[in-house]
């Protein structure tokens, strides 16, 4: 915390790029920005990472809070961020899965159906140990094409604790697929608008 904003940096491990140093948007603590704060947090923080030999990055920005940096700081420069695009899909049309482009996932689901024992079931708090051994179990079996891969499935592993002993509170939604009584597969999701949830 610093000048009253939440500031968040971290290291990107794409694989297209060396450990890249970026910042989070600050969050000011008030919930509402003022300019001038806003541009002297971006101006201190552009100083440290250049003192630390990094350029300063900023990523993960949304639309709402990169006009008030645009505001506070003219002078900045966007850059689409292509890695970190999401996929956005129709619920209706991954439900449905009609047409030709979904041919190769609608035969993948029918031969699971056909093969399989399994039930859908809502996730809960009170399934956090489960699906956190599930977790662990995917990951000690995965194969890693190197060890940089591993290390960031880990940490993402790390980072889901919180998530589901915190489920209900947190406001996510998910199901797990259980073949034989035992979870094979999750799915969650958060809202980030109205109609659009992120998986």
């Amino acid at each position: 915390i610093s000048d009253d904003h939440l500031l968040v940096s971290a290291v990107s491990y794409l694989k297209s790029e060396e450990y890249s140093h970026f910042l989070m948007p600050p969050l000011p603590l008030s919930g509402k920005y003022d300019k001038a704060c806003l541009a002297e947090v971006i101006y201190a923080m552009k100083k440290r990472f250049e003192s630390e030999g990094n350029e300063f990055v900023l990523r993960l920005v949304p639309r709402s809070i990169r006009d008030e940096i645009e505001s506070a700081v003219p002078e900045i420069k966007w850059y689409d961020d292509r890695p970190n695009y999401d996929y956005i899909y129709d619920r209706k049309e991954i439900e449905q899965l009609r047409g030709k482009k979904f041919h190769a996932k609608k035969n993948f689901v029918n031969s699971f159906r056909k093969n399989y024992s399994y039930e859908y079931e809502e996730i809960h708090n009170g399934m956090a140990d489960e699906i956190l051994s599930f977790i662990d179990r995917f990951v000690s079996e995965k194969e890693f094409s190197d060890e940089e891969d591993r290390k960031t499935l880990i940490m993402e592993e790390e980072s889901t604790v919180d998530v589901f002993k915190n489920f209900d509170e947190a406001g996510f939604v998910g199901g797990a697929i259980r073949v034989d009584g035992e979870i094979k597969a999750i799915s969650v999701c958060g809202k980030l608008s109205e109609d659009t949830e992120e998986n």
